[in-house]
Protein backbone atom coordinates (compact mmCIF):
# COMPACT_ATOMS: atom_id res chain seq x y z
CA UNK A 1 0.00 0.00 0.00
CA UNK A 2 1.25 3.33 -0.87
CA UNK A 3 -0.04 6.88 0.30
CA UNK A 4 0.40 10.55 1.14
CA UNK A 5 -0.51 11.88 4.50
CA UNK A 6 -1.09 15.84 4.76
CA UNK A 7 -1.94 17.99 8.52
CA UNK A 8 -2.30 20.98 9.93
CA UNK A 9 1.37 22.09 10.53
CA UNK A 10 -0.15 22.54 14.18
CA UNK A 11 -1.02 19.18 14.06
CA UNK A 12 1.63 17.11 12.20
CA UNK A 13 3.05 14.03 14.00
CA UNK A 14 6.60 13.01 13.20
CA UNK A 15 7.25 10.66 10.81
CA UNK A 16 8.77 8.22 14.08
CA UNK A 17 5.21 8.50 15.46
CA UNK A 18 3.40 8.01 12.46
CA UNK A 19 5.54 4.59 11.86
CA UNK A 20 4.97 3.72 15.05
CA UNK A 21 1.35 3.42 15.05
CA UNK A 22 1.38 1.89 11.62
CA UNK A 23 3.81 -1.07 12.49
CA UNK A 24 1.97 -1.72 15.96
CA UNK A 25 -1.22 -2.26 14.26
CA UNK A 26 -0.47 -3.53 10.99
CA UNK A 27 3.43 -4.13 10.70
CA UNK A 28 6.12 -3.21 8.66
CA UNK A 29 6.25 0.47 7.35
CA UNK A 30 8.25 2.80 5.73
CA UNK A 31 7.88 6.46 6.36
CA UNK A 32 9.14 9.65 4.77
CA UNK A 33 9.01 13.18 4.98
CA UNK A 34 7.82 14.77 1.92
CA UNK A 35 10.82 17.12 0.50
CA UNK A 36 9.09 18.93 -2.24
CA UNK A 37 5.83 19.49 -4.40
CA UNK A 38 7.51 18.20 -7.42
CA UNK A 39 8.27 15.16 -5.52
CA UNK A 40 4.84 14.05 -4.50
CA UNK A 41 4.18 14.69 -8.23
CA UNK A 42 6.58 12.53 -9.55
CA UNK A 43 5.77 9.88 -6.86
CA UNK A 44 1.90 10.16 -8.22
CA UNK A 45 3.12 9.72 -11.56
CA UNK A 46 5.35 6.90 -11.07
CA UNK A 47 2.64 4.82 -9.58
CA UNK A 48 -0.13 6.11 -11.59
CA UNK A 49 1.68 5.13 -15.00
CA UNK A 50 3.34 2.04 -13.77
CA UNK A 51 -0.27 0.24 -14.38
CA UNK A 52 0.05 1.45 -18.02
CA UNK A 53 3.96 -0.21 -18.64
CA UNK A 54 2.48 -2.94 -20.88
CA UNK A 55 -0.24 -0.79 -22.68
CA UNK A 56 0.45 0.99 -26.47
CA UNK A 57 -0.38 3.81 -27.20
CA UNK A 58 -1.11 5.70 -30.96
CA UNK A 59 -1.07 9.30 -31.04
CA UNK A 60 -2.53 10.98 -34.06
Amino acid sequence: MHGLLRFRLTERPTAKTIWQRWFNKYGRAKVEVIESREAVSNYCCKYVTKQMKDETFIVI
